[in-house]
């Protein structure tokens, strides 16, 4: 945990008569500069201007509440975009592993007895239904609020065999992520309560993909993603001017905004198989675009705020290897597995948002300015297919990200497919 100076001040307190004065130090000097402004152009009789003349002067306020009142939940709006859209594309792109997975344990089966290629048919037509559950916290830091994000999603979908060795399908996705950030620190005369605000994000995907074994030990898949989403944002904070004498104000904000992403991935793979077990080497590399337009929070006692919309690219480099082992039984085959994965952020940059305060006349901005990000990292997980009669496929995976200093991520996937 990274100590802050207005806490250790704040402690200071402790023990010691109210008469006695200690300054606080300053928690977000640059935010406190920013309102010294807003107040001189303040919109004359609005809520800000009372903010800056009546209960303070000229907007000055204790370092917790510069803390409190400095807008960086909005850095985790773009983050938590691109890194749900970086989980929507692996889970896809598992799914086309595990197909290629399971089309090559069929085909090997059926080689050795009819009754096999009879219980394990390669149908021309299959349905895939899945789901899945995504757990990212984010650490507190000196210039990002502390965070957990919680992502459920659906997918449901087709895809069609062209030949034994190439498949083509479409799959359409549904996901809902709720956000919720972590409460302020307590300091004097400052209670700032259990959260600092949370955000929510609908969003529903078409997904279109191909995977083909180009002979028996190389393959090759494409994929593209098109999402629309709907966000909700809600940011609490607490205002206290710089005496710390009167009672405290709650701000709470609400806001509607909405976004698109375009993803794009291309994969390579081989593999190599000898009695039951198979091991694959592959290299991946996704393109996403986001944007999440601009939006004008409501309410805040005055600190309401427009923030500007935010596009970002990022291109992503994965390489990995999977040790899979087929397990023959009298009814069905059963295919444990276990994969690592390096992967590096080759076009990336650590988030930033402008915003300013609605009542503010002379629009002036503040930018926010967030924590440089992981660029490399890796991934390790475990999974589980089986091949059962009359072409039903059930497949479970789960992963977790490490060596990434800020944000611990873990991933759930399951589905089956049904071929006809």
């Amino acid at each position: 945990m990274i100590v802050k100076k207005q806490d250790v001040m704040a402690f200071m307190f402790i023990g010691f008569s109210s008469m006695y004065f200690i300054p606080v130090q300053a928690a977000s000097p640059e935010f406190q500069d920013f309102l010294f402004v807003a107040c001189n152009t303040a919109q004359t009789g609005s809520d800000l201007d009372k903010r800056c003349n009546v209960d303070s002067q000229n907007g000055d306020l204790s370092g917790d509440s510069e803390d409190s009142l400095n807008p960086t939940q909005s850095l985790s709006n773009m983050a938590n975009a691109l890194a749900q859209t970086r989980s929507r594309i692996k889970a896809l792109q598992e799914k086309m592993k595990q197909q290629r997975d399971k089309n090559k344990t069929s085909m090997k089966q059926a080689q050795h007895s009819q009754s096999t290629m009879d219980r394990f048919q390669l149908a021309g037509i299959s349905l895939l239904f899945g789901g899945g559950n995504s757990d990212l916290e984010h650490e507190l830091t000196e210039l990002e609020r502390g965070y957990n994000t919680d992502s459920i999603k659906f997918q449901a979908g087709v895809d069609y065999r062209l030949a034994d060795d190439w498949i083509v399908g479409s799959m359409l996705s549904f996901e809902n992520d709720d956000t919720k950030f972590d409460a302020d620190l307590a300091g004097r005369n400052f209670d700032p309560g259990n959260t600092e605000g949370e955000s929510s994000a609908d969003t529903i995907s078409l997904n279109l993909f191909t995977t083909k074994n180009i002979n028996e030990s190389f393959y090759f898949d494409a994929l593209i993603s098109y999402s629309w989403s709907d966000y909700n944002f809600s940011r609490v904070a607490l205002f206290q001017e710089s005496t710390r004498t009167i009672p405290t104000l709650d701000v709470v904000t609400d806001a509607d905004s909405s976004g698109k992403q375009l993803a794009l991935g291309l994969g390579i793979g081989w593999d190599y198989s000898i009695s039951g077990h198979n091991y694959q080497a592959y290299s991946r590399i996704n393109y996403q675009k986001s944007k999440i337009d601009a939006y004008s929070e409501t309410g805040g006692s005055g600190f309401a705020m427009q923030v500007a919309g935010k596009k970002e690219n990022e291109t992503l480099l994965t390489l990995g290897l999977k040790y899979s082992y087929a397990i023959n039984t009298s009814s069905a085959v059963i295919v444990p597995q276990i994969f690592a994965e390096y992967e590096n952020l080759l076009e990336s940059k650590k988030q930033s948002t402008q915003s300013r305060f609605i009542s503010d006349t002379s629009g002036a901005e503040f930018t926010v300015l967030g924590d440089e990000i992981d660029k490399q990292y890796g991934r390790a997980g475990i999974g589980l297919v089986a091949v059962l009669p009359n072409g039903w496929t059930i497949f479970a995976s789960i992963d977790e990200e490490f060596n990434k200093n800020l944000i611990e991520q873990m991933q759930f996937n399951a589905g089956l497919r049904l071929e006809f």
